[in-house]
């Protein structure tokens, strides 16, 4: 055995010491075989490790046998659980990549879609009177709700980019999620928050951990929301590689086949319309993506601990506070380049942007935009884009800059910025944009000082 049990702990005591009492039948079914067959049988059981944690074994039971009797047994076995660890992750990194694949393969069209419907709802709803009214805001409902879903699977796409992060506290931001989910559990639920301090800084972006911890924390609201008198306890402390953050809810717990799919992308248990199994699988891919790791035990009756694992940053320095956002200029006939390949889309930013004031010249390519630029009015904000920058990101920024060089440059895109590429331009806009996104990046872009 290893995971640090002593012999003495094991050696003339029943087999069953280390056996979880929900796996002791198939232990039993394994000894009965083997007696009544006279042949060694081998399986996996679930058992208790060290510390009382959760441990798997591959035990093999071989007869002893004397004058063809079966006079007694020899129990052989091997801690695994590192083993099925590994494995676990490994299955579950495979299906995310497939998964980021796909995504990252169909969200551009898929954004350019609704960022075609949003804006255009957007727009009819404030024309439109009486029972059509209400058709309007119900297809913008929908239009919403797919929007979100393509955030949430962009997560995927996002996975393990390996960006460059500076060193936080990761103690703010597990406080901002507990006090947010202290506000939507209900009121007989009691929530607490445990820091062991002092905590190592940790190189991540906020945003993103404060989601998965949201989503672990929503996940526990669900698993107790039928126990009448119930607890979830968030514990944050520091071990020898970094912080662990452990969340913990005495609601019914999994079965191990539950359990074991968890984290796969749209696998729910809950009702048709009441989730759609992204939740945890994205909290997966962020952990995933800053070097973490997420496990879960749990067993019917006994509750869920979810244990998030985040390495140290190996450097020390803090990150700076983020810079304040300059007054953003109000419409005033300002020059808007908008860089789209996709016709209607370009249209409808075109007119979105033309009816709040501004002059607007489209084009359907980077290189049309820059062949464009020498004869054109001073352009003031280029709305690029991205996916037609070709992994050319900083050279036609640069480029922008050097023919029009008061103008602000603002990606407009589908997929994931990297902090490094959102640092050459001067704003980002996440397709699909509502009419007052479009226009508060130009606003805000507007805003900023000339970089050429």
């Amino acid at each position: 055995y290893q995971r640090g049990i002593r012999p003495e702990d094991v050696i003339g005591k029943p087999v069953d010491v280390l056996t979880d009492p929900a796996h002791l039948e198939a232990l039993y079914e394994s000894v009965a075989r083997a007696r009544r067959t006279g042949v060694p049988s081998s399986h996996e059981t679930q058992g208790i490790g060290e510390d009382g944690e959760p441990a798997w074994y591959q035990s093999r039971i071989a007869p002893v046998i004397d004058h063809g009797l079966v006079v007694g047994f020899v129990l052989v076995a091997y801690d695994v659980t590192e083993r099925r660890r590994i494995d676990e992750r490994l299955r579950l990194a495979q299906k995310m990549e497939a998964i980021g694949q796909l995504t990252a393969g169909v969200a551009h069209n898929f954004n350019n879609m609704l960022m075609a419907i949003l804006p255009t709802l957007d727009l009819v709803s404030r024309v439109v009177e009486g029972s059509l009214a209400g058709h309007v805001r119900e297809a913008q409902h929908a239009g919403q709700r797919a929007a979100e879903l393509v955030r949430e699977l962009m997560a995927f796409a996002a996975a393990r980019r390996n960006t460059a992060r500076l060193a936080e506290s990761i103690e703010p931001i597990v406080e901002r999620a507990v006090s947010l989910c202290r506000r939507i559990v209900d009121k007989r639920v009691v929530l607490e928050l445990e820091v062991r301090g002092p905590l190592p800084l940790v190189a991540l972006d906020a945003g993103p951990i404060e989601q998965a911890l949201v989503n672990l924390l929503l996940n526990a609201r669900d698993a107790v929301c039928d126990v009448a008198s119930s607890r979830i306890d968030v514990v944050v402390e520091a071990t020898s590689t970094g912080v662990r953050i452990d969340v913990t809810d005495d609601g019914a717990g999994m079965s191990d086949e539950v359990r074991a799919r968890i984290f796969e992308p749209f696998f729910t248990t809950k009702e048709v319309g009441q989730g759609t199994g992204l939740g945890l699988a994205t909290s997966y891919a962020i952990v995933e993506d800053h070097g973490g790791q997420i496990e879960c035990i749990s067993e019917p009756g006994r509750g869920t601990t979810f244990t998030v694992r985040l390495p140290a940053a190996r450097e020390t320095t803090p990150r700076p506070p983020p810079p304040r956002p300059s007054q953003a200029a109000a419409s005033g006939g300002e020059h808007v380049l908008v860089v789209e390949d996709e016709a209607p889309l370009r249209r409808l930013v075109h007119q979105v942007l033309e009816s709040a004031g501004y002059a607007v010249t489209d084009a359907s390519s980077a290189e049309a935009a820059l062949a464009a630029l020498p004869g054109s009015p001073a352009v003031d904000v280029v709305l690029l884009d991205r996916s037609l920058t070709d992994g050319r990101s900083a050279a036609l920024v640069v480029a922008f800059r050097a023919r029009a060089p008061r103008a602000r440059v603002v990606f407009f895109t589908g997929a994931d910025v990297s902090p490094a590429d959102a640092a050459l331009v001067d704003g980002v806009l996440h397709k699909p944009a509502s009419v007052e996104e479009v226009l508060e990046a130009v606003r805000g872009a507007l805003g900023r000082a000339p970089r050429g």
